[in-house]
């Protein structure tokens, strides 16, 4: 798993799923949408599947909170989530 995570203004910062959770949460909400934990889970297991790959390809490399950003949309997008991630990028 991930351990820290470039910001935009390049400092680093520590990787949280609970911060994930809440942005999912949070786009769902805003565009009508209930989504349960369970779901939650699925969509940061998939995410931490995708990093780890990345991760795994150069272990000397940290991802970017912009990389990150679209690796979530992307899995949100993959598991049918579409107006959720619609909404998410669009933040």
């Amino acid at each position: 798993m991930m351990s820290k995570i470039i910001k935009r203004n390049g400092k680093l910062q520590d990787f949280d799923f609970d911060k994930i959770g809440r942005s999912i949460k949070s786009s769902a909400r805003d565009c009508n949408i209930i989504i349960n934990e369970s779901d939650v889970k699925l969509i940061c297991n998939l995410v931490n599947s995708k990093t780890n790959k990345l991760n795994s390809l150069n272990k000397e490399r940290l991802i970017s909170s912009l990389e990150l950003k679209i690796i979530l949309y992307e899995s949100l997008r993959e598991l049918g989530f579409s107006e959720i991630a619609k909404n998410y990028i669009e933040i």
